[in-house]
């Protein structure tokens, strides 16, 4: 029984690293003419880095530790997938927000170019 949540808490943190990762490099890269977008750009560029690391030492953490009784106790998996579960869903709700707005943008682009 304690394989496969493992292996789910496994992926939901892999998952939230990648996540985690895309929206850091989005909001890092991110151009705004006004400076309150630029500077909630950077913050949320900030958190979806602290997201990324903290998932990254999780998914390296459970990777090394193995499969020690002892150690297994200390890092139940159970008490990962619950700490885990808010940092992937706000991850992913950011990435469907960027994802969104980067598919609008671009039909946007191709109407205009429809047009002319």
């Amino acid at each position: 029984m304690a394989f496969p949540l493992d292996i789910l808490v496994m992926g939901q943190y892999l998952l939230t690293v990648m996540s985690s990762g895309f929206n850091a490099i989005y909001f890092f890269r991110y151009q705004s003419d006004t400076p309150r977008r630029r500077i909630a750009a950077k913050v949320l560029s900030l958190a979806s880095l602290a997201t990324f690391v903290q998932s990254l030492y999780v998914s390296l953490f459970f990777m090394i530790v193995g499969s020690d009784p002892l150690e297994r106790a200390m890092v139940d998996a159970r008490h990962w997938i619950f700490i885990g579960f808010l940092a992937m869903l706000a991850s992913l709700a950011i990435t469907g927000l960027i994802l969104r707005k980067l598919t609008s943008s671009s039909q946007i682009h191709q109407r205009r170019g429809d047009r002319e």
